[in-house]
């Protein structure tokens, strides 16, 4: 489940740096 998790979260962050939140995203990492 974590490794499904874990991916999930590196298909999800790119995107989330597009828009700009990626460093705030990363730090609740």
């Amino acid at each position: 489940m974590n490794g499904e998790y874990y991916i999930g979260c590196l298909c999800v962050i790119p995107s989330y740096q597009k828009k700009g939140i990626g460093t705030q995203a990363i730090k609740y990492i």
